[in-house]
């Protein structure tokens, strides 16, 4: 083993128990700590010591603060975070494009977040995903759009842990000069998102996924399969509402760069971007697959994914 990073794998031990049994203990910032700070901690001690040292600090970590406060459902939610940490922490300093690193982050954490439901509803008796069923009452909607505000109600939590660790650890990482070439290339691409925003995209191996994913689910669906077990529906559901997020984020972009290329007039793009949003407010399904088959159309023919992921490792290269 690594002597220094053995030592300093126990020195942020030692300062995360002390924040935890602070934040438990004290109750300030409670819900914020265990569901921001902790994944954010975790993910700067992953950038800085790698996945075997981190892991074994946070185990530690873990169980000191379980057996000296004795809240096991604190532990349980903690771990959720310490777990979140760590898959942040391990695409963080992936090579890949930062869409890649949120889209396959926020699956991970959808798994994670029911996985956690299910024990803390074992032990304290409460559910999030049962405590929502218990509002259903309260809103006129069928079963079918029900089903869909739930899945997004639960896809949004990964996401926004995701986002918010993710981001708080390049420039916190930054200041305290622990990114690698990886993570180096991102933070400079997040930090400069005025100018390089409209470039990020995801890759054509992770877009192809998340169309081949929502096409089995719609196969599934229609010859009538049902998903019996109702977390693994839960997490089925929130993993599709995660994969239409970015899919049409990519799709709308790239249909937009496409014809406006192709047209060459800003007022005419515009127009086009009004257009598509009042169809997808008016009838989303189909108007989500047009967008998906004309964006493949278009970087089939104009390569416009690869030359935005070229562009960008150009100018990172530069720098």
């Amino acid at each position: 083993m690594n002597a220094r990073k053995l030592t300093e794998a126990a020195m942020l031990s030692a300062l995360f128990v002390v924040t935890s049994m602070m934040a438990i203990y004290t109750g300030i910032a409670y819900t914020l700590y265990l569901d921001m700070i902790v994944p954010l901690f975790i993910c700067l001690t992953y950038m800085r010591l790698g996945s075997k040292y981190t892991l074994l600090s946070s185990i530690t970590s873990l169980l000191i603060v379980t057996l000296a406060v004795g809240d096991i459902a604190s532990a349980i939610w903690m771990s959720q975070g310490i777990i979140m940490g760590l898959i942040c922490g391990y695409f963080i300093r992936k090579k890949g494009t930062i869409f890649d690193d949120f889209l396959y982050s926020s699956i991970l954490g959808c798994f994670v977040m029911v996985l956690i439901d299910i024990y803390f509803s074992k032990l304290t008796g409460y559910s999030f995903m049962k405590e929502f069923d218990s509002y259903i009452v309260l809103f006129p909607l069928n079963e079918e759009y029900m089903d869909i505000v739930f899945s997004i109600f639960v896809a949004t939590i990964p996401i926004s842990t995701i986002l918010v660790a993710y981001i708080g650890a390049l420039f916190i990482g930054k200041k305290l000069n622990i990114l690698n070439e990886n993570t180096n290339e991102k933070y400079m691409i997040i930090s400069n998102f005025k100018k390089y925003g409209a470039y990020i995209c995801c890759s054509k191996k992770t877009y192809i996924f998340g169309i081949t994913y929502l096409i089995l689910y719609e196969v599934l669906r229609l010859t009538g399969f049902e998903f019996n077990f109702v977390y693994f529906k839960t997490v089925v559901m929130a993993i599709r509402v995660v994969i239409i997020y970015f899919i049409l984020k990519d799709s709308l972009s790239f249909v937009i760069k496409g014809l406006s290329l192709k047209f060459k007039s800003k007022e005419m793009s515009q127009i086009i971007w009004l257009l598509l949003i009042y169809m997808l407010l008016t009838n989303f399904k189909f108007t989500f697959i047009i967008l998906v088959i004309a964006s493949l159309a278009i970087n089939y023919f104009m390569k416009l994914r690869e030359m935005q992921i070229s562009m960008l490792d150009n100018v990172l290269i530069k720098r």
